[in-house]
């Protein structure tokens, strides 16, 4: 399993880069990868491995998400199954933005709402993940504080105190951790992409094209 660095994946002869972010993220957010192929993970891993031996016409597929964390984890698993090589966008778009490669599709699904002031989008934060959690047919009882410490990245610090980056970066972890709660990936898919759509302006810096 290969860990690609931006410059190393933009070899597009040689890889299939595989957007495995839902549809919403994809297309509402910092944009994607032109010549990416949007496949959602899904909960079927057996699928997903096939899928992927039939779309990749013989170039080696790399998974990209936002930061890297749910392509690093669903290419660890996918790993077992695949008869091919498999990589990852390590950094995800994060990183491949930083190295100023280009971005298609910048938020072509609605515009965005009026940002928030950090304190604000912090509240809402609360608030609708407090709204999933109680919402959602499964066992996901666990208080918005106890799942958004399992996404800090310091814990001693506000959400508010964030930069662009890292808040960015805890929004992927924290649909991980409700993957692992067992809320389904369109509540969280629609919940990421509430959250992305009123981040503070000067939070929108790092989303744009460069």
């Amino acid at each position: 399993m290969l860990g690609l660095k931006p410059t190393q994946a933009s070899d597009f002869g040689r890889y299939q880069l595989i957007d495995i972010r839902p549809a919403l993220e994809r297309y509402s957010g910092m944009g994607f990868v032109a010549g990416s192929i949007c496949l959602p993970r899904s909960n079927e891993l057996d699928t997903d491995a096939t899928t992927l031996q039939r779309i990749t016409g013989g170039k080696i597929p790399v998974l990209v998400c936002l930061t890297g964390h749910r392509a690093h984890g669903l290419a660890l698993a996918l790993a077992q199954t695949v008869e091919l090589p498999l990589g990852y966008l390590d950094g995800g778009l994060f990183a491949w933005n930083a190295e100023g490669l280009p971005l298609a599709g910048l938020r072509l699904v609605d515009e965005p709402h009026a940002p928030l002031s950090a304190a604000e989008f912090e509240t809402m934060l609360h608030t609708r993940l407090s709204a999933l959690l109680t919402t959602q047919p499964v066992d996901t009882r666990e208080p918005v504080e106890r799942v958004l410490e399992r996404c800090m990245l310091s814990a001693e610090r506000p959400l508010r105190c964030y930069g662009s980056h890292e808040l960015r970066t805890l929004l992927d972890m924290l649909a991980v951790v409700l993957l692992e709660l067992g809320v389904p990936r369109r509540p969280i898919s629609d919940l990421l992409d509430q959250l992305v759509s009123r981040l503070p302006s000067a939070w929108h810096q790092d989303a744009r094209v460069r």
